[in-house]
């Protein structure tokens, strides 16, 4: 079945929240759909921005593997380091 995920994962979803492990559609689902993603396999980072923070969700492989929730600024840049296959914090 398609939505037959962990109770946790549905928790989250109800709750409008990003967790470990939750996949692109999950994701979608907690949230909206990102105010930007980039994209360099097998790393994704989704930014959703609001009024006061910004929420970054950093994918490997399809799911999320850390969730950072900041304050919004204008020169915070996250990008991906292709070589090392991480996520870094440019700005």
């Amino acid at each position: 079945d398609k939505y037959k995920w962990p109770i946790h994962i549905w928790k989250a979803i109800e709750d409008g929240k990003v967790i470990k492990g939750m996949t692109s559609l999950q994701t979608r689902m907690a949230t909206r759909e990102p105010d930007d993603i980039k994209e360099k396999e097998p790393l994704e980072i989704w930014t959703y921005k609001y009024q006061d923070n910004t929420l970054i969700a950093f994918f490997r492989y399809g799911r999320v593997e850390k969730v950072n929730d900041v304050p919004t600024k204008p020169e915070i840049n996250w990008d991906i380091d292709v070589k090392n296959h991480t996520f870094r914090l440019e700005g």
